[in-house]
């Protein structure tokens, strides 16, 4: 991935080209097994009015996205937990990440960690 970005300038274009056109001010971007949250921060850069939200649950990973995050005045959340651990119906979605995050799903869109 970072040769390609580092060739080309990007990486997956359509998959950004599409959060792009579709989101708007306000809303909120999940960038799911964020890795090196090169969505998140790609959309947090050229979309600063939505909520942007990277869900990486590997330590390591999620501190180098908060890094590069402050590194170029970035506003997103980053979220060490897995969204696939254990969400196998909506009722266990919220309750666990209510108890990972400190809100319910409905109360970060609106507020964030703030």
């Amino acid at each position: 991935v970072d040769s390609h970005v580092l060739r080309w300038g990007f990486y997956e274009e359509e998959v950004v080209d599409a959060v792009l056109r579709s989101l708007r001010p306000g809303e909120v971007f999940w960038d799911v097994g964020s890795n090196l949250g090169l969505h998140a921060l790609t959309v947090a850069q050229l979309r600063p009015g939505a909520r942007v939200c990277a869900f990486e649950p590997n330590p390591g990973m999620a501190g180098q996205i908060r890094s590069a995050a402050a590194e170029n005045g970035l506003r997103l959340d980053v979220l060490e937990l897995a969204l696939a651990s254990g969400f196998n119906d909506v009722e266990n979605f919220h309750r666990i990440f209510r108890r990972q995050v400190g809100r319910t799903p409905g109360r970060y869109r609106t507020e964030g960690l703030s």
